[in-house]
C-alpha cells in the first residue's frame, strides 16, 4: 500500500483490520470487534474523512463492491455511514464499474446500471500529472501490489481494448435510487 500511495504522491492512512472481514449483508462484526463497537469504527472513519477535508469522495457500491467482494461491499457501507455521520454526503461517490473476470483470464467491464445520475470517464485519455493514460494506473497499481494480482492478470488489463477501458461512478444518493446489479 505504501509503494502505490507513493505511486500516486499521496498520503496513505493505513487501517488495520483483519482481511475477510465483511459479510454479505455488508456488515463487517470483526472490524466492529476490532475498533471496540461498530459506532466507534464508523466514528473514527468519520473524523478521518472530517480530517482530509476531500471535495469528493469515491469508494465501492455497498451493494456490489465492484466484484462482489464481500471486504469491498462493507468497506462501501462504513464509508457511507462515516460520511453521512460527517455530513459530507453530498460529495460521495460510489464506484459503479462491475468487473467480470472469465476463464482464460480476460476483463470485462461494464455498468452497475443504465440510467439518470451514471457518470464515465474515458480511462486512455491522458492524467495531467504524468501525459500517461489513466489506465496506465490502474495497471501500474496491479503491478505493485504482486500479492493480489500475478501476470496474468495484469496481461488481462493490459489486453482490456481501448473502448472498453471506461470507469463507470455515479453519486450515492442517485446510485442508492438506481436498480442494480446485485451479488445477492
Amino acid at each position: 500500500m505504501g509503494s502505490a500511495s507513493q505511486y500516486f504522491g499521496a498520503n496513505l492512512v493505513l487501517l488495520k483490520y483483519s482481511d475477510g472481514g465483511g459479510k454479505p449483508d455488508g456488515s463487517a462484526p470483526a472490524w466492529d470487534l476490532e475498533a471496540g463497537g461498530h459506532q466507534r469504527l464508523v466514528t473514527s472513519l468519520s473524523f478521518l474523512l472530517q480530517s482530509f477535508q476531500a471535495d469528493v469522495i469515491l469508494t465501492f457500491d455497498p451493494r456490489h463492491g465492484t466484484t462482489c467482494h464481500l471486504d469491498h461491499m462493507a468497506t462501501g457501507k462504513l464509508v457511507r455511514e462515516a460520511s453521512v455521520e460527517a455530513g459530507i454526503l453530498a460529495k460521495l461517490y460510489y464506484l459503479e464499474s462491475r468487473l467480470h473476470v472469465t476463464t482464460p483470464i480476460r476483463f470485462q467491464f461494464s455498468p452497475a446500471f443504465a440510467g439518470p445520475g451514471l457518470k464515465s470517464f474515458n480511462a486512455n485519455v491522458p492524467l495531467i500529472s504524468n501525459g500517461q493514460p489513466s489506465w496506465s494506473a490502474l495497471v501500474n497499481t496491479m503491478r505493485i501490489h504482486r500479492s493480489q494480482f500475478n501476470e496474468l492478470w495484469v496481461a488481462a488489463a493490459l489486453d482490456v481494448p481501448a473502448s472498453e477501458r471506461v470507469i463507470f461512478f455515479a453519486g450515492a444518493t442517485e446510485a442508492e435510487r438506481s436498480p442494480n446489479l446485485n451479488c445477492r
